[in-house]
C-alpha cells in the first residue's frame, strides 16, 4: 500500500497517512423543498472523510450538497 506523508514547512516529517475512509450519506429532508434555480430537493448528501495516521491520530472532515430531482 502506498502511504502519504505530511510535512511541516521545514520539511520535517510529522505524520504518515495509513488510511482514508470516505462515506456518503443520503439524508432525507422532512419535507420537499423547491427553489427556482435548482428545482426539487428531496434529501441532502453528506460526504465525510476520515484520515488515520500511522501514529494513531485521526481526523474527520465533511462537506454536503443538496440533491436535485430533475
Amino acid at each position: 500500500m502506498n502511504t502519504l506523508r505530511a510535512f511541516k514547512n521545514d520539511g520535517v516529517n510529522v505524520s504518515i497517512i495509513e488510511q482514508i475512509d470516505i462515506k456518503k450519506y443520503n439524508v432525507p429532508l422532512s419535507r420537499v423543498l423547491v427553489d427556482a434555480k435548482h428545482g426539487i430537493h428531496t434529501h441532502f448528501e453528506l460526504i465525510t472523510a476520515t484520515i488515520t495516521c500511522r501514529n494513531g491520530e485521526k481526523g474527520t472532515g465533511y462537506t454536503y450538497t443538496v440533491s436535485v430531482v430533475r
